[in-house]
């Protein structure tokens, strides 16, 4: 009867080590015991519930709760009674709260937030020098830039809050020292993504400053809790869907062996080919977006293709360099739940994202959506980004959920794309100023193309951005070089 409990043990251990990847296989763990019948679930239940209660961090505490959610998104039947969790959490935030929510919708209770602070500080406090220096090493810099959005808005002194409130915690005993900053090649090179007890001390001061301003009168709850979810992990729906495999289609040149580089010349000749062969290869999908790593090493390969609609005024040909970043600068938005990446996608004018260049009308095909959360536990799904068809192709409203395959997109009821990643290469270390090692591609079903393309005079078409990151030597930084392809495109004026 004892293993299950110390297997436990371990596991909430590892919620709160440096590497945020055993972090999440840690909390996944915790719910597939959760899930299981009879004495393994109750233990795990109880176990976690006590470990939420003996955290002395708002951040930390959120790491046992995060175990629930995985949980709800595969059993939700299995949860605790509403309010259990509750009262055991000691340490209640902002955060906390939008995840009961998620768990428990309308009841869950809410928090006084006069007791999620430390209230103001006195009036010869002055910021910790260390507090200073390294809030922007020990967090991303996104965290000092929503708190001074929030001190220019409400005139409140976010950063005097936020360094009262990191001493507060500090003298719970943790020692600042930067030392731990050296960890996992955090210099040029090989890094590691990772969150040190520092960092959960500046994360739940973070989340105790945003609860003062509340309790001030000057922040919105709802503006709070969005800021709040910046110290959430993991997207719980994008974290429901798993990697698949790399396609078979994506390109596989063989490494140059000589001095010269025949890399470019072969994927020059592969896409053309997968151009031409798009129907035979896709069948009655469309590619209208791609990206990942071709070929690590010496010379490490990205690229991305993204489709648009292209129509012709004159024999000028359009600057690739501008059509790319046209294509890459396309932004959608949703409207959907918080910590969840699902929901409906917010009309998007045509005029918004088109481009002119030259005698080329260009209009691309699909956008950046960005969750609500950045998920750092798959921290390669944040950097990259996640693209879903642009709005305007369906005569409907486009709708999107997170399954185990896939990302799904849907036209009111039928489903009519798909969006999925790899992570063929993804380990704890990556490099600096390299691409992320995975991929992503997004599919729509050809009919919509095809009657977007009639009904706007237009052809799909592709460009191909292929970027070459080359060093000599392994202590320099990379050098970046591009190349770009154009497929499907037109200098002949079609008749409106």
């Amino acid at each position: 009867m004892g293993e299950p409990v110390n297997n436990i043990d371990v596991l909430l251990s590892r919620l709160t080590w440096p590497s945020v990847l055993v972090r999440e296989r840690a909390a996944v763990a915790l719910a597939d015991l959760m899930s299981q019948e009879g004495t393994v679930m109750e233990q795990t239940q109880n176990t976690i519930m006590k470990w939420i209660g003996q955290q002395n961090l708002e951040s930390a505490a959120i790491l046992g709760i995060i175990a629930f959610c995985r949980l709800a998104d595969q059993h939700r039947d299995k949860l605790p009674e509403p309010g259990i969790i509750n009262h055991e959490l000691r340490k209640h935030s902002l955060l906390s709260f939008e995840l009961l929510r998620f768990l428990y919708g309308d009841h869950a209770l809410k928090p006084d937030w006069t007791q999620c602070h430390s209230g103001e500080p006195t009036n010869n406090f002055e910021l910790p020098e260390f507090f200073e220096k390294f809030r922007t090493n020990f967090l991303p810099p996104i965290y000092s830039r929503w708190l001074k959005e929030v001190q220019d808005r409400t005139l409140l002194p976010m950063f005097r809050q936020w360094a009262f409130e990191w001493t507060q915690l500090v003298s719970l005993g943790y020692k600042p020292s930067a030392q731990v900053l050296d960890f996992g090649g955090r210099s040029p090179g090989l890094r590691m993504l990772v969150d040190f007890p520092l960092s959960e001390v500046y994360r739940s001061a973070y989340l105790r400053s945003l609860a003062w301003a509340v309790t001030k009168g000057r922040l919105p709850e709802e503006t709070a809790c969005y800021l709040a979810r910046e110290a959430c992990p993991i997207d719980l729906g994008l974290w429901r869907v798993q990697p698949a495999s790399k396609p078979p289609w994506w390109p596989s040149p063989i490494p140059s062996l000589g001095t010269i580089d025949t890399v470019p010349a072969q994927l020059s000749t592969i896409l053309s080919e997968l151009w031409d062969k798009k129907h035979e290869v896709f069948k009655e999908n469309a590619l209208l977006a791609a990206s990942g790593i071709i070929q690590c090493g010496a010379n490490t390969y990205n690229l991305s293709i993204r489709a648009m609609f292209q129509a012709a005024t004159g024999p000028i040909v359009g600057d690739p360099v501008q059509i790319m970043k046209s294509c890459d600068d396309a932004q959608g938005s949703y409207t959907g739940q918080d910590v969840y990446f699902a929901g409906v996608l917010n009309p998007i004018k045509t005029t918004d994202i088109s481009l002119v260049s030259h005698d080329w009308s260009i209009l691309p095909a699909s956008v950046y959506v960005r969750p609500h959360v950045f998920p750092r536990w798959q921290y390669w799904r944040g950097y990259r980004g996640i693209q879903l068809p642009a709005s305007f192709l369906a005569s409907e409203k486009l709708s999107f959920r997170c399954e185990t395959d896939s990302i799904r997109i849907f036209e009111g009821t039928t489903q009519i794309g798909t969006w999925q990643d790899w992570t063929d290469g993804v380990t704890e270390e990556f490099t600096n100023n390299l691409p992320h090692p995975h991929g992503w591609v997004l599919f729509v079903h050809s009919d919509l193309v095809d009657e977007f393309s009639r009904l706007s005079h237009s052809k799909l078409a592709w460009i191909c951005e292929i970027k070459m990151f080359h060093r000599e030597h392994e202590h320099e930084d990379f050098r970046e070089f591009s190349t770009y392809q154009l497929h499907g495109t037109t200098n002949l004026v079609l008749p409106s």
